[in-house]
């Protein structure tokens, strides 16, 4: 201010603190969704933001003529949506996130040299596509392939693109992938696109959701997921608020008892 440094003593110890508290909420995140720290930490500080705001931004709840027996703190369907809207997020990015295409540079030469990366003209030649699962919550990921590519193995005695690879929680399975070198010479560059979903669907279903569109199994798990957290918490909540109001419902009967007396 004016040039010069202005110090605003303990907003270094507070930042730190705020900065652990984000921590210990990421960490629980981070290890069921895969998500990297910082992604995490953004969607646990994003789910804190909004509980605070429904918390704190009623101007109504310090009035003090408001009659509290029916209606107490936040509505419970405001928590449940807010619940419902941090699982749908979390899960969503756990299945967009880690998935996209990958891309294998490949040159087409007159003689071939040890590896995948230099292939003779015309000659095929096999790499490993590995499939990761960093998250608590198994996963099955289905693999298309662009011109030149196909798949050869999916370490399961299985079929990567009709079947999908399912991977369970904190696991990895390797796909070996063939790249074919087009008859000119040349540097060429080979695709293998990922779609991967959360496995809480039957394989069955998530299948023909995938043929339908690669979108569907996201919509289908995300609405899945929502609504038993939605309804989930919205009963719990309900249950506690009217374990509550029971409570405080008897000292105003007996006082009324009293005063009628």
């Amino acid at each position: 201010m004016n040039g010069e440094v202005v110090t605003l003593p303990g907003v270094g110890l507070v930042a730190v603190a705020a900065r652990g508290g984000l921590d210990v909420v990421a960490r629980p995140v981070s290890s069921a969704t895969g998500l990297g720290n910082g992604a995490a930490r953004g969607l646990a500080a994003f789910g804190v933001a909004t509980v605070l705001g429904l918390l704190l931004g009623d101007p109504e709840s310090s009035a003090p003529d408001r009659d509290r027996s029916r209606d107490v703190g936040v509505p419970t369907r405001a928590i449940a949506a807010v619940v419902a809207g941090a699982v749908v997020l979390a899960a969503t990015a756990a299945m967009v996130v880690p998935a996209g295409a990958t891309a294998y540079e490949v040159v087409s030469a007159e003689r071939d040299a040890p590896g995948p990366r230099v292939v003779a003209a015309g000659d095929t030649e096999t790499a490993n596509y590995t499939v990761a699962n960093g998250g608590l919550v198994p996963i099955v990921s289905y693999l298309s392939t662009g011109d030149g590519v196909s798949i050869v193995d999916d370490g399961d005695g299985g079929d990567a693109v009709d079947e999908g690879v399912t991977v369970g929680p904190r696991d990895s399975r390797t796909v070996a992938v063939a790249i074919t070198a087009p008859s000119e010479t040349g540097l060429y560059r080979r695709t293998v696109t990922e779609h991967r979903y959360l496995a809480v669907l039957p394989s069955g279903l998530v299948g023909a959701l995938y043929r339908l569109h690669p979108v569907a199994p996201v919509v289908a798990v995300d609405l899945l997921l929502g609504t038993i957290a939605y309804v989930g918490t919205a009963t719990a909540l309900g249950r506690a608020r009217g374990r509550s109001r029971s409570r405080r419902r008897s000292p105003g009967a007996v006082a009324r008892l009293r005063r009628w007396i």
